[in-house]
C-alpha cells in the first residue's frame, strides 16, 4: 500500500514570495553572464586588458560596484527566502524581493558599464 503524497499540517509548502525570490536568484546569475559576455566582447574590454590602452579611468570602483551590487541582491534573495511564510512577514518578505529585484536591475546596468 502506498501513501498519498498530500501535504500534512506541518510541512513547509513554497510561496509566491519564496518562487519570486528564487527566480531573482537564477535571472540574476543569468542575466549577469549575459552582461559580462557582452562586456569580454566589446573591443574597449579587449584593448584595456589585452594592450592597456583605452581603460575607463574608474574600472576598479566599477569591479567593485558591481561585484557588490550583485552579492547584495543575492544575499536579499536569500533573505526573502529564508523568512518564514507567516502571515506577519509577508510585508518584510515583498520588500526583500523588490529590493533584490532592484539591486539586480542596478547591477545589470553596472556590468555594461565597465566596458565603457
Amino acid at each position: 500500500m502506498t501513501k498519498a503524497l498530500t501535504p500534512t499540517a506541518g510541512s513547509r509548502r513554497d510561496t509566491p514570495g519564496e518562487r519570486a525570490a528564487t527566480r531573482g536568484m537564477i535571472l540574476l546569475w543569468t542575466g549577469a553572464a549575459l552582461a559580462w559576455l557582452v562586456v569580454i566582447t566589446r573591443p574597449q574590454f579587449s584593448d584595456c586588458f589585452g594592450i592597456g590602452g583605452a581603460c575607463n579611468p574608474h574600472l576598479d570602483e566599477l569591479f567593485d560596484a558591481a561585484g557588490w551590487l550583485f552579492w547584495s541582491s543575492q544575499a536579499a534573495g536569500i533573505v526573502a527566502v529564508a523568512l518564514s511564510s507567516e502571515a506577519s512577514r509577508d510585508r518584510a518578505r515583498i520588500a526583500a524581493v523588490v529590493t533584490q529585484y532592484s539591486i539586480g536591475a542596478a547591477t545589470l546596468v553596472a556590468i555594461p558599464l565597465i566596458a565603457v
